[in-house]
């Protein structure tokens, strides 16, 4: 069922990957199922192998599209050779934006913090984060189109967080709504 799931997941859009593989890990980390997370991070990694090696150059003569950033050049090598010889120009490029910088804390934000009482769960947005700091196109920056797993690990994160407030004897009588309440406002405005 894990494998099933998590085929699907994967299959579903190609970023879907990384975060799969992140679920995966840090739900391995605090459950203590390291046979079953290795499965899925080494399916999950394979799967996204396959869509960038195989899939994306079949339907796409450029290839996976999300590797183009204009202002340091056509292309993976391109990029990558910017990256070395001007490090200064790309990290402008990655952190110099206010949108980019306040897209760190929606996920965080949506699930009101709460995923801050495990601090395992913050991994679980490392992806989200990178896929929005690593992208020069501005419609990736905010909101959850591009980012669409960041609603379901932050509810993750959260029920994790929610998790550790109760078994340290730390939660109000009202975290469980909270946290539900957080869940269907996550769910349903994005």
């Amino acid at each position: 069922a894990v494998v099933v799931t998590a085929l699907l997941a994967c299959g579903a859009k190609s970023n879907f990957c990384i975060y799969v593989a992140m679920l995966a890990l840090v739900l391995a980390f605090r459950f203590r199922s390291w046979r079953r997370g290795s499965a899925v991070i080494g399916l999950s990694l394979v799967v996204l192998f396959l869509e960038l090696s195989v899939l994306f150059p079949w339907f796409r003569a450029g290839g996976f599209r999300h590797w183009e950033f204009e202002e340091l050049g056509e292309g993976p090598r391109e990029i990558a050779v910017s990256l070395v010889t001007r490090p200064h120009k790309a990290a402008a490029l990655l952190v110099d934006h206010p949108q980019k910088r306040r897209a760190l804390l929606l996920p965080l934000a949506s699930t009101g913090y709460v995923a801050m009482a495990d601090p395992v769960a913050l991994f679980l947005q490392l992806p989200n984060w990178a896929e929005r700091f690593l992208s020069s196109h501005r419609t990736r920056w905010w909101g959850y189109y591009y980012g669409m797993p960041a609603v379901a690990t932050a509810l993750v994160g959260a029920i994790l967080g929610a998790r550790r407030l109760q078994a340290a004897g730390l939660a109000g009588p009202r975290l469980g709504g909270y946290a539900a309440m957080c869940a269907l406002i996550a769910g349903v405005f994005p």
